[in-house]
């Protein structure tokens, strides 16, 4: 009877002992299979960011040639340049230049000549004055008189930027000298002050430096050869 026990017992130790080894299988080979997918997850995972690599790359290459292009169209557009000045003593023009221009606040307008003679060293110079009303009546009151518009014809005034301006026969008109150097046209009415102008490629004359005030111009004012 105790045989027949002790064999029962070893037979369910023994069923026992199998049934174990069964379920052990089974959770290695779950385990198994989870890892298999992680590792598909991670394969596709990769994939994808070997694409996005990829496609960045393609990008950025893009954007770097169109970068370059941009940068070669720019670099072969023309620079412009504005003209150079030139030796008056061998290119200079003679004739007739005039400038026409505003003061600093516009108050009045000016007209200004200058005729260059070749066979001496003189010039005409020639400035018609044109003042705003407010202007025509501070100076009739400092001469004892009142100013009225309606006695000016039209060829008497001038209408610019909406604003009347009014030539009351202020002008200038004298014989002053010059002389030429190989950098510059010098103006001058005294032989002691001396006015600047630089003379330029395309025939201009621009006043770089003026003597008494505002004579010929203000500075930096453009003289252009006129045809008559």
């Amino acid at each position: 009877m105790k045989k027949w026990l002790a064999l029962l017992l070893a037979l369910i130790l023994i069923f026992s002992l199998a049934a174990c080894g069964n379920g052990d299988g089974g959770e290695t080979s779950g385990t198994s299979d989870v890892v298999s997918e992680n590792q598909s997850s991670s394969v596709e995972v990769s994939s994808e960011q070997s694409g996005t690599s990829s496609t960045e790359s393609v990008v950025s290459q893009t954007s770097s040639a169109v970068s370059t292009t941009s940068s070669a169209v720019t670099s072969s557009q023309p620079v412009v340049k504005g003209p150079d000045k030139v030796n008056p003593k061998t290119t200079f023009k003679y004739g007739k230049y005039q400038a026409k221009y505003f003061n600093s606040n516009k108050t009045s307008y000016h007209v200004s000549t200058l005729i260059f003679y070749e066979d001496f060293e003189g010039v005409e110079y020639c400035r018609d004055n044109y003042y705003t009303k407010e202007v025509c009546e501070s100076k009739y009151e400092d001469w004892g008189s009142t100013f009225n518009p309606a006695d000016f014809g039209d060829a008497e005034k001038i209408v610019l930027n909406g604003v009347t301006y009014y030539n009351i026969g202020d002008y200038d008109h004298t014989s002053d000298a010059y002389k030429m150097t190989e950098t510059n046209v010098k103006v001058t009415s005294d032989f002691e002050s001396w006015a600047m102008f630089s003379y330029y490629s395309d025939g201009t004359l621009v006043l770089d430096s003026t003597v008494s005030g505002d004579r010929y111009a203000l500075p930096k004012t453009v003289f252009t050869f006129v045809n008559e």
